[in-house]
């Protein structure tokens, strides 16, 4: 596969916001005269980093699952402990501590309490 595909796909990766078919993939693959047998599109969709499968052999990209949307997550103690102490964001926050946030004109102010670990 030559550069400027290459990087096609990237950029297809990248963008697409929507649920797709390996049909559809290999449409707009087409559209964008980067040809692939279905067979290479089928392995580039499972081996991305970028994709994420689907039943029925439908996919999402990481911008389709992560754009415009708003979640909250809840690391593991493992994955607290994983974190370097430096790049921790909570490692040096006392308590209480006030976070402000700003968004596309939105600001939200979180109260965030810092409790360390319990004693075992």
């Amino acid at each position: 596969m030559n550069q400027q595909s290459s990087l096609t796909i990237y950029e297809y990766f990248s963008q697409k916001k929507s649920i797709f078919s390996v049909d559809v993939f290999l449409k707009d693959m087409r559209a964008k005269n980067v040809k692939l047998s279905r067979t290479e599109a089928l392995d580039l969709l499972h081996s991305s980093n970028n994709v994420f499968t689907l039943i029925n052999e439908e996919f999402v990209t990481r911008a389709g699952v992560f754009t415009n949307h708003c979640f909250s997550i809840k690391p593991s103690k493992e994955e607290m402990q994983s974190v370097p102490h430096h790049m921790n964001p909570m490692s040096h926050v006392p308590s209480p501590h006030v976070l402000s946030l700003s968004t596309r004109g939105s600001h939200r102010s979180l109260l965030l309490f810092h409790r360390p670990p319990a004693k075992r």
